[in-house]
C-alpha cells in the first residue's frame, strides 16, 4: 500500500514538474520571443528586442520570413532593397530611414518573389531593388510558421535565449532581422578561399547563354508582381563580385546582352531596369584598384560596407538620373 502511494506521489511530482516546465517555457517565450513579439519594446531598455538573423535563419527560415514580411508591412518609405547575405553584410542601410534593407542568408528565388509581392502589396507607389545572383529554377513559397513555433517551439526558445545575451551583452548586434552592417562577420581573406567556395561560387555561368536565360526568367517572374498603373518600379542589380570568381569583361558583355533582353519581359511595372557593378569604372579590376584589396572583403564572396557604399551611391545615382530622363 505504502509502495503504491509512493509511486502515485512520484508520478504526481513528475506531472507537476512537467506542467511547471511548460508554464515557465511558455512565459519565457511569450515575454522574450523575438519572433512573435518583435514589436514589444523592452520595459528595461525601451527598444526593440534583439534578433540574431543568422541563428534565426538556420533554426527556422519560415519564422524569419514572417518577420521580414512584417518589417516590409511596417515600412512607409518608397524604396525597398532585397537580397542575399551579400546584401546582409555589405550594404550599411540599417539606420537609413528612406531605404529598407530586407536580406536573408541563402535567400531562394521563391523567397525573393514572396518579399517583392509583399512590398508591392503593401504600397502602390514603390521602387524595389532586387539582387541578381545564382537563382536556379525553383520558385517554392516560404513555409508559414505554426502556432507551436510561436509559442512552445524549441527553435523559438533557443533564439530567445541568444537574444537575451545579445540584448544585455552584445551592443553591436541590436538589429532588425535581415539587417546587419557587417560588423563581426568572420573574415577569411579572398586568397584563402576554400576549394568548396571556388567550386560552388559559379558566377561565370550566370553570364553564359543558359545563365542569362535563367536570370531573364527570374526577372520576368518577379516583375509579374507589379500592378498596372500603380507607379511601381523594379531595379535588378548585380553587386560587386570578386575579380577571381568571374572575368570582368564577361560580366560587362553578359549584362549588355541582358539589358537588350529586358524588352522581352511582359510586366505591368512602370519600369524594369538592370544595374551592374560592371557599369562603373570604380569596379574595374586594374592592379591599383582598392576595391579588390583583400582587407576590403570578409571573404571571397562578401564585400565590406566601404565597397557597398560606393556601389549603392552609383546605384541610386543611376536610378535618379533615369527618373529625370
Amino acid at each position: 500500500m505504502e509502495s503504491n502511494k509512493g509511486k502515485t506521489s512520484f508520478l504526481v511530482l513528475v506531472a507537476l514538474s512537467i506542467v511547471l516546465w511548460e508554464v515557465l517555457f511558455f512565459a519565457l517565450i511569450f515575454f522574450i520571443n523575438p519572433y512573435s513579439f518583435y514589436d514589444r519594446t523592452s520595459s528595461l531598455h525601451n527598444k526593440p528586442l534583439v534578433l540574431n538573423a543568422a541563428v534565426m535563419n538556420n533554426k527556422n527560415p519560415g519564422l524569419l520570413m514572417h518577420k521580414l514580411e512584417k518589417n516590409i508591412g511596417d515600412f512607409n518609405g518608397r524604396d525597398v532593397l532585397i537580397g542575399s547575405s551579400r546584401v546582409f553584410t555589405g550594404f550599411a542601410l540599417c539606420n537609413n530611414g528612406s531605404v529598407l534593407k530586407v536580406s536573408k542568408l541563402g535567400v531562394t528565388s521563391g523567397e525573393i518573389k514572396f518579399l517583392v509581392d509583399t512590398a508591392f502589396h503593401n504600397m502602390a507607389n514603390r521602387r524595389i531593388y532586387v539582387e541578381l545572383r545564382g537563382v536556379g529554377s525553383v520558385y517554392s513559397q516560404p513555409e508559414k510558421p505554426s502556432l507551436f513555433d510561436f509559442t512552445l517551439g524549441f527553435d523559438s526558445l533557443s533564439v530567445s535565449l541568444i537574444s537575451i545575451y545579445n540584448l544585455y551583452f552584445d551592443n553591436d548586434n541590436k538589429r532588425m532581422p535581415g539587417c546587419y552592417d557587417g560588423y563581426g562577420w568572420k573574415e577569411v581573406p579572398p586568397g584563402e578561399a576554400s576549394e568548396y567556395q571556388r567550386k560552388h561560387l559559379t558566377y561565370s555561368q550566370l553570364f553564359e547563354s543558359q545563365g542569362r536565360q535563367d536570370l531573364l526568367n527570374f526577372m520576368s517572374t518577379v516583375s509579374q508582381s507589379c500592378a498596372s498603373g500603380s507607379g511601381q518600379d523594379i531595379v535588378f542589380f548585380i553587386a560587386p563580385i570578386y575579380k577571381t570568381l568571374v572575368d570582368y569583361q564577361k560580366v560587362k558583355q553578359g549584362v549588355a546582352k541582358l539589358k537588350k533582353q529586358l524588352t522581352q519581359i511582359n510586366s505591368h511595372c512602370d519600369s524594369v531596369s538592370l544595374v551592374s557593378y560592371s557599369d562603373f569604372d570604380d569596379f574595374a579590376p586594374n592592379q591599383s584598384n582598392w576595391v579588390y584589396k583583400g582587407d576590403n572583403w570578409y571573404d571571397i564572396n562578401h564585400f565590406k560596407p566601404n565597397i557597398g557604399d560606393v556601389f549603392l551611391e552609383r546605384l541610386f545615382e543611376t536610378e535618379a538620373q533615369s527618373s529625370r530622363d
